[in-house]
């Protein structure tokens, strides 16, 4: 029975494509894989290939006229000349930037017809019926502007005279205020040569000298005609704290010398000793004993002393300290 029915199908399949029997339209899915097999098995093969790629979308068939128009493009340099072609052989994005060429150049003619049709179009509503309007529109805009001013004035006749004061007075104000920002942003407000300050006392000098900085001139603070202001301060033992290098209780005995900017300075450090004393041992004992050892540890020592005593004298000022003798032990 098998049999026969693949020979009636076979010999049904070599009939004209409008003619059909029954019982063409009684064969199964199964009887027509069967005869297309025994017919032609690549043919079925393919069927098959393409029956199980069922991710296969429309949006992955259809191509976009964008990847339409590179593709063109690419065809065309590939079909162009010699040289062409072994440009887009080691250089593939020149179809790419051509084609861009081509759109952009294509986009600035187009926004140039369309302006010119526009511009043609305009001239010629100019020249027919166009003008009358315009006319037309710019003298009823112009009556419209005249005939509000003449209700402006009308209105302002009738008003109490304390209402025009005010609205001169508005009036001059608003004029004062566009000059006097015309005037600061072109000139400026003050005249730059009107000499509202005094920049140089040379201007009202009864007499000029020139001098050379380098070697006549003589220090304000290290001259030798002014008086200096020294106090010793006496020695002060004081703890340290403990570093790589010390034991486990380092100590420094340490003297002073403080130079103060006047006189005053000295003698309020003299009779606050006992206070200025014990604020420069706290200061010393910050330092660890490393920092105290080395050189910078103990210019850091007279610059942070000479900042902590200011801040505690009233009178006067102190210039700098200076260590007469330290004694560190590990």
């Amino acid at each position: 029975m098998t049999d026969q029915r693949k020979d009636s199908s076979l010999s049904n399949s070599n009939q004209p494509t409008n003619s059909f029997s029954p019982n063409e339209a009684e064969i199964s899915d199964e009887d027509l894989d069967a005869a297309i097999s025994d017919a032609d098995p690549e043919f079925l093969e393919a069927l098959g290939e393409l029956s199980k790629d069922k991710e296969l979308s429309l949006s992955q068939i259809i191509i976009s006229d964008a990847d339409q128009a590179l593709n063109e493009e690419k065809e065309a340099w590939a079909r162009s000349g010699k040289l062409s072609r072994i440009l887009f052989r080691f250089f593939p994005f020149v179809a790419f930037l051509s084609l861009l060429i081509k759109k952009i150049r294509f986009w600035i003619f187009s926004f140039l017809r369309a302006e010119w049709i526009r511009a043609q179009n305009f001239y010629y509503f100019l020249a027919t019926d166009g003008k009358n309007k315009v006319i037309g529109k710019i003298k009823n805009t112009s009556d419209q502007f005249f005939d509000s001013i003449n209700e402006s004035e009308r209105n302002f006749r009738y008003l109490k005279w304390k209402m025009k004061l005010a609205f001169f007075a508005i009036f001059l104000l608003l004029i004062g205020t566009v000059l006097f920002i015309f005037r600061s942003f072109t000139a400026g407000v003050v005249s730059k040569n009107s000499g509202l300050f005094l920049t140089s006392l040379e201007n009202v000098a009864t007499d000029i000298s020139d001098y050379n900085p380098e070697t006549e001139v003589e220090p304000f603070y290290q001259n030798l005609r002014v008086a200096t202001n020294f106090l010793l301060i006496p020695k002060m033992v004081v703890n340290l704290k403990k570093s790589q290098h010390s034991g486990a209780n380092p100590m420094a005995a340490i003297e002073f010398y403080v130079e103060g900017m006047t006189p005053e300075a000295i003698l309020e450090i003299k009779e606050r000793e006992t206070e200025m004393r014990d604020r420069m041992q706290r200061v010393v004992e910050d330092f660890t004993f490393d920092q105290l050892d080395s050189q910078d540890g103990k210019i850091q020592v007279t610059e942070k002393l000479k900042k902590e005593i200011n801040l505690l004298l009233s009178a006067g000022k102190a210039k700098r300290f200076w260590i007469k003798t330290v004694l560190v032990k590990p």
